[in-house]
């Protein structure tokens, strides 16, 4: 029988990674002038004031993941996996595979020239734009894990399925809120609007996608 402390770890876990991506409120704080102006993406860019602790951020977020899945992987039996749990696992893996490498690899920005590193380049999408969109591709191919997940198992609460549904229409919903207001404009008030919704609902996505493997690996317990 597998350990109940095992699954309340790892949605500790999650619960952690969710909270630390949402660290750009401190931005405000620390760096208030790049946050109002900028994205906040860009305060982890090199040369900004405390950029250290939003990289160090984003990179134990992808490093939880990454550790997520391979405990996962070792400790979970092979007969509990299926196609729908593969997608949950690869998906939090791509996520945070890529949100750790962009972070680690952040873009050069100079005190005072918002315009080098916190504009919305629409001509460019660049190194970033590519892993941020795998990232995202990642992140939604384990929302519809966790939703193809809830439908093969009947016993699932009713509301946590429900809130995987809505999870899964809303956060691409956001995403694509951001992507349209970025794309006709830098950065503005609607751009980070947008953004912030974005990361927020990315951070309850995240939980979410917690909540449902907790879920699942207690329900494993019980039944084996």
């Amino acid at each position: 029988m597998r350990s109940r402390k095992f699954s309340k770890f790892i949605l500790l876990l999650f619960t952690a990674t969710a909270l630390l991506y949402n660290s750009w409120p401190l931005g405000y704080l620390l760096n208030y002038k790049t946050a109002r102006y900028g994205l906040a993406s860009s305060l982890d860019g090199k040369g900004q004031p405390y950029d250290w602790i939003f990289i160090l951020g984003d990179i134990i977020v992808g490093a939880f993941l990454i550790v997520i899945c391979v405990l996962i992987r070792l400790k979970v039996h092979k007969e509990l996996w299926s196609k729908p749990v593969t997608a949950i696992v690869a998906g939090v893996l791509i996520f945070g595979l890529f949100t750790a490498t962009s972070a680690a690899a952040p873009n050069t920005c100079h005190r005072g020239y918002l315009t080098v590193c916190a504009r919305f380049d629409r001509t460019t999408f660049g190194a970033d734009g590519i892993e941020s969109t795998l990232a995202g591709l990642g992140l939604f191919a384990s929302l519809v894990g966790i939703n193809i997940l809830g439908l093969s198992k009947r016993n699932l609460s009713k509301r946590l399925y429900r809130l995987s549904q809505a999870t899964m229409i809303v956060w691409p919903a956001c995403a694509a809120f951001f992507l349209i207001a970025a794309s006709k404009s830098n950065v503005s008030d609607l751009v980070h609007l947008a953004q912030q919704i974005l990361m927020i609902m990315t951070g309850v996505a995240l939980f979410v996608i917690g909540i449902n493997v907790y879920t699942d690996l207690q329900r494993d317990d019980v039944e084996a």
